[in-house]
């Protein structure tokens, strides 16, 4: 995926926040771990495994915790076992890398899973992408995205593809540089980087070094809200706690949808149309 931010806006957020790069090493598979291929009747012990011998359009049932990252290049459906609507399956990324990468041209659906301990794919610049890298198009359905830190962009998820957010879904207490929580870099020719709030979707409690605590928005990017979607309670250090807009376009915003960020809510001044503050 394309970096564009400078070397020198990343290596001073580096020291800014005191985060360290973190080489990723190889994916490793956690005992509890037991992933089931629905089509194929098939059981794997990572993620990884069972991604690897799908075919496109299979679905994948996540039971336990799964430690390690897993990198997707077919397009599938993951979906975490629950407990009477309670999320019981967790992606931990173990401090290995982006949890999971979705390659350029791939379509995934994440059902009811929590995304944590990721720590971003390897950039020119640093890390990218703790919880999710995705070039590709990825919806989140009543899923959590929490506990991922990198020193570049984008804590929680970086996307250059579509991202969408739907149901109960949470991008919640990650660390970034840049886009504490969302980095949504802009798209390059015919490709369109898209990220889209629905329903209760929530953006909240994601720190950045610099710009965007709760999302960062590149140029020609585009954020749309709508339902009842929030973003609050995101800190940046320099501007837009809430959203720093880039260039991009915002939708859905209005005074009581983003609240609560600091330094400020939106920036710059006049950036996001309907956000105060």
């Amino acid at each position: 995926m394309r970096r564009w931010l400078t070397a020198v806006v990343l290596l001073l957020g580096m020291a800014g926040t005191g985060l360290a790069a973190a080489a990723p090493a190889a994916s490793a598979a956690s005992t509890t771990c037991r992933v089931v291929d629905t089509n194929r009747n098939q059981s794997y012990a990572s993620l990884q495994d069972a991604v690897n011998a799908a075919a496109a359009g299979d679905a994948l049932l996540v039971k336990g915790t799964c430690t390690g990252t897993t990198v997707i290049g077919v397009s599938l459906t993951i979906s975490g076992q629950s407990a009477s609507g309670t999320k019981t399956a967790t992606l931990n990324g173990g401090g290995q890398g982006s949890v999971v990468t979705v390659d350029f041209g791939v379509t995934v659906t994440i059902n009811t899973l929590t995304i944590t301990g990721g720590t971003g794919s390897s950039g020119p610049f640093g890390h990218v992408g703790g919880g999710i890298d995705s070039g590709g198009t990825v919806t989140l359905n009543n899923s959590t995205v929490s506990g991922n830190t990198v020193d570049g962009q984008g804590g929680g998820i970086a996307t250059g593809g579509a991202l969408t957010l739907n149901g109960d879904t949470t991008v919640s207490g990650n660390t970034a540089v840049v886009g504490g929580g969302i980095f949504n870099e802009s798209g390059t020719g015919t490709r369109s980087s898209p990220v889209t709030m629905n329903d209760n979707a929530t953006i909240t409690g994601n720190t950045a070094g610099q710009e965007g605590g709760g999302i960062f928005n590149g140029p020609d990017g585009t954020v749309a809200m709508t339902g009842s979607a929030t973003i609050t309670g995101n800190t940046a250090r320099v501007d837009g706690g809430g959203i720093f807009n880039e260039s991009g376009t915002v939708t859905g915003a209005t005074a009581t949808n983003i609240t609560g960020n600091k330094p400020d809510n939106c920036a710059p001044p006049g950036a996001v149309p309907g956000c105060t503050g």
